[in-house]
């Protein structure tokens, strides 16, 4: 099952390859940021995603299936792998922003970025989502937005012939929202991989990589609040 919906995946890219947009450049914030933003800023995050493994440069619907299946038992022992180490983020983040001075409030619900409409047209530097609802649902007047995109493990190929050893990943966008304009207060992506220590192919259980997952979740928790810290 799990391949099958991998080579349908790679199949709608293949028949769609306009859909790409180019992405977001770094936002920073302005020099005195926190001493001149007022009002509400909600801290809201995404779902978190299954740890799961992906294959880039496994480009053909074959290639993809030779992966697949060469590394199925690496598969297995990642999606065994949790994601609870995250659940404190938003808290964390809402508090390092109340530090800061900000008037925050935390949104206890996951955010569903598929059910957030898409803003046409959206220009460098602008929200590509359309998050003007919580202005008027909370009466917020910014909103941080973490955005978890994946979670795993990533081995690199070319065609049928993997790259190297895999890498336990952390994938995850966050950014704050003026909802008056969508106008990006700030952004950064966090594009994290990490290597095993040592041997990782030890079946079935994985520990070298494993242990480089969770590394790399503690990694990418305090890159983001490190953008908040004084």
């Amino acid at each position: 099952m799990r391949i099958r919906a991998a080579l349908l995946c790679l199949l709608v890219v293949v028949l769609l390859p306009g859909c790409a947009t180019a992405p977001q450049t770094p936002v920073g914030f302005a020099g005195n940021y926190f001493d001149t933003r007022t009002g509400r800023i909600g801290v809201v995050m995404s779902e978190i995603p299954k740890p799961d493994t992906a294959f880039p440069g496994a480009d053909c619907l074959l290639c993809l299936a030779t992966a697949s299946i060469a590394n199925s038992d690496m598969t297995s022992a990642v999606q065994t792998w949790s994601a609870d180490e995250l659940n404190p983020l938003k808290a964390e983040l809402a508090a390092a922003l109340k530090a800061r001075g900000q008037h925050t409030v935390t949104i206890d619900e996951a955010l569903k970025m598929d059910s957030v409409p898409d803003r046409s047209g959206a220009e460098p530097g602008f929200a590509r989502k359309d998050f003007s609802s919580w202005k008027q649902r909370a009466g917020l007047d910014r909103l941080l937005v973490v955005n978890l995109r994946a979670l795993g493990a990533r081995r690199n190929y070319s065609a049928y012939v993997p790259i190297g050893a895999p890498r336990a990943v952390f994938q995850v966008e966050a950014y704050i929202v003026d909802l008056a304009s969508h106008k990006l207060d700030w952004y950064e992506s966090f594009d994290l991989a990490r290597l095993a220590e040592g041997n990782w192919d030890e079946p079935p259980k994985f520990p070298g990589l494993t242990n480089a997952y969770f590394q790399v979740l503690e990694e990418g928790k305090d890159a983001i609040k490190r953008a908040f810290s004084k």
